[in-house]
């Protein structure tokens, strides 16, 4: 049991950890640019959390049923709830993409007025326009596939696309090869493209003909009864995650107008708290894929014991790497800047 628990725990939690790694390399990599694009491409990345929250949302209330109906071994039910979640999710994308391709600049004056931040961030927006069509595809399908325990597929998409995305970041950014200097578009251009590929991937995955799980959309029939589970469990999470992304859009334009050197060590900041955050935040996807599985199986002792399994290594484990992070901050921090003033911002969040 607890061998299975960690087999699917440990791939989810490098898989979190890579994206949020994914974040830090582009602060780092932007402090050689500037302020300025640190701080615009913080701004710009609050639609990216809110868009998150709302996969977390639809992820959650599929894979929760998805995993009850493999634990029944009902996997007609599965390609149904899938269908639903896919359709809901790429719609949501499209709309959010339509409006970061025509509106850029109206998004970014929600947090600035300053005309150098939405230039930057504007420009920003524009391109990971296509980042959210392929997210609407990718983060929906491989909660799924952790719902079933398939997370080895999911990790190693997701380390294909932090190298990919690494390594173009730091091409597009600073133009080597020969190419210009593209600052913040640059960051932008790289996580399309490490997305782009990624979706290559996912989809090549759907159409695997051996697979039971492969893509038919014949398969994807909207039952309204799964429809409505889906909603019922999916929209709550939505819109608890969409709170707390929102709340973070009035904090940052509170942040906002203390100037570039706060909006920077703010989003400094908010690095350590995703690394903190997504160690939770794996436990509690892996509490739900167990938890899910076995009361489908009608196994209703090792729900309790999941559940409070996951609750103790999840706060345990935030816990530690909070006091390392707290204790150490002066060396974490000087990772990301070498401002004085950008620092000092820095670790007065991280010590609030």
């Amino acid at each position: 049991f607890y061998r299975q628990m960690f087999r699917l725990t440990f791939p989810i939690i490098i898989q979190n950890l890579l994206s949020a790694a994914v974040n830090s390399a582009d602060v780092i990599m932007l402090n050689y640019v500037g302020q300025s694009a640190i701080s615009a491409v913080s701004l710009a990345a609050s639609y990216s959390n809110i868009l998150f929250m709302v996969y977390y949302g639809l992820g959650t209330g599929a894979s929760l049923l998805c995993a009850q109906y493999f634990g029944q071994n009902n996997l007609q039910a599965i390609h149904a709830i899938e269908g639903i979640a896919l359709r809901f999710s790429i719609a949501i994308s499209g709309v959010v993409a339509l409006i970061a391709f025509t509106m850029p600049n109206r998004m970014m004056l929600i947090f600035t007025s300053d005309p150098e931040l939405i230039s930057i961030g504007s420009s920003y927006l524009r391109i990971m326009g296509i980042t959210y069509l392929c997210w609407g595809v990718t983060e929906v399908y491989l909660a799924i596939l952790r719902s079933i325990g398939r997370v080895t597929i999911s990790m190693a998409l997701n380390m294909l696309a932090f190298v990919l995305n690494i390594i173009l970041n730091a091409v597009f950014i600073f133009g080597l090869f020969g190419l210009p200097k593209l600052g913040a578009a640059g960051v932008a251009i790289a996580t399309t493209i490490s997305n782009m590929v990624s979706t290559v991937m996912v989809i090549s995955c759907l159409h695997q003909k051996r697979d039971e799980f492969r893509f038919e959309f014949h398969k994807m029939r909207i039952e309204w009864k799964d429809l409505k589970r889906v909603l019922m469990i999916g929209i709550p999470a939505g819109i608890q995650g969409a709170i707390f992304s929102v709340s973070n859009v009035f904090i940052q334009s509170g942040i906002n107008s203390f100037g570039e050197d706060a909006i920077a060590g703010s989003s400094l900041a908010l690095n350590f708290e995703y690394f903190t955050y997504d160690i939770a935040g794996a436990f509690a996807q892996a509490a739900v894929t167990f938890t899910s599985q076995n009361f489908g199986a009608g196994n209703m002792k090792r729900c309790k014991k999941i559940f409070w399994l996951c609750l103790l290594f999840g706060f345990g484990f935030t816990e530690i790497l909070s006091v390392i992070f707290i204790v150490w901050e002066d060396f974490f921090v000087s990772i990301y800047t070498t401002s004085a003033a950008v620092a000092a911002y820095g670790i007065i969040r991280m010590d609030r």
